[in-house]
């Protein structure tokens, strides 16, 4: 597709190592003129999704000045940037335009358009295509030096909570907790654990007491230099008995030896979950809004 006289647009269910490159210089240079801490979904497709487009680059003299990454989450989310010399000519509407066109082919019927709060322009450019406000979101990253101190009376033996990782023959434990807690149809679940599990990038746990019972689960995610806590639950009849923190407490453990920035997300007005998370650690880095567009 060409946008222009010398733009062209590329769809890739994987970047190669030299695209790989210019990402990585189109991201560092929108962040020295933007001062944003941009962050873009650059996995490969699993090899249950290898048909579809997880990245559209716009390319001037195969020069990369564009890109869009899509995130089959919640929603299917949509995030981008055009370099600071080449906005203003068309290129972030047409690669939405291409986002469009991958999201009609998934049978989506919006997407979510994810926006730093600190960028005026990023929600100038949502608004002015007619998207509406969805809900917001803090990123938190894990501080060690923010943690409350360890609990000196550990929970009863029968309440202790460890964190098992699920591979691909445990995945109906996943799915009968998910669907469990979100009163959803268990093949639409399913179809997600496995296209998870599939993924190299993906780690799934779930969290469970001492006589065996599982309560909870969650996903670790590496993203660029960045690992993130999702779908993190635990089950509604069980909540509220320190289930959660003991599972947070354990995931950080584990993720210390790796080095990496520990992160994970919540909607701005969930303020039991927000006060957990803050009182294990983490901290608030980065503030986004979601505008939902139909496609």
């Amino acid at each position: 597709m060409t946008v222009g006289s010398t733009i062209n647009l590329l769809k890739t269910e994987h970047l190669s190592d030299e695209q790989s490159r210019q990402v990585e210089i189109l991201i560092s240079e929108c962040r020295l003129a933007d001062g944003l801490d941009l962050d873009l979904y650059l996995e490969p497709s699993s090899p249950l999704t290898a048909d579809r487009t997880n990245q559209i680059l716009a390319q001037e003299n195969a020069e990369l000045v564009g890109i869009v990454t899509l995130f089959d989450g919640d929603g299917l989310e949509v995030q981008g940037m055009v370099h600071p010399r080449c906005r203003r000519k068309g290129i972030g509407t047409a690669l939405l335009n291409a986002a469009r066109d991958e999201a009609k082919k998934r049978g989506a019927t919006h997407l979510l358009l994810v926006c730093d709060t600190a960028s005026r322009s990023g929600a100038e450019f949502a608004l002015s295509l007619g998207a509406g406000e969805a809900y917001s979101e803090y990123v938190l990253q894990f501080d060690p030096a923010a943690a409350a101190p360890p609990d000196p009376k550990p929970a009863p033996l029968e309440e202790q909570i460890h964190l098992r990782r699920v591979g691909d023959d445990e995945a109906e434990t996943l799915v009968r907790l998910s669907a469990a807690d979100h009163e959803e149809p268990e093949e639409a679940v399913r179809s997600r654990m496995m296209t998870w599990l599939a993924e190299p990038n993906q780690r799934l746990y779930t969290g469970v007491r001492s006589d065996g019972t599982a309560v909870g689960m969650l996903r670790v995610a590496a993203f660029d230099e960045n690992l993130y806590i999702n779908t993190f639950s635990v089950l509604s009849p069980l909540r509220g008995r320190g289930y959660g923190r003991q599972m947070l407490t354990e995931i950080v453990r584990l993720l210390a030896p790796e080095g990496k920035p520990v992160r994970l997300e919540v909607e701005t007005q969930n303020k039991n979950a927000l006060s957990l998370y803050l009182s294990c650690g983490f901290v608030e880095i980065i503030a986004y809004r979601y505008y939902a567009l139909p496609v």
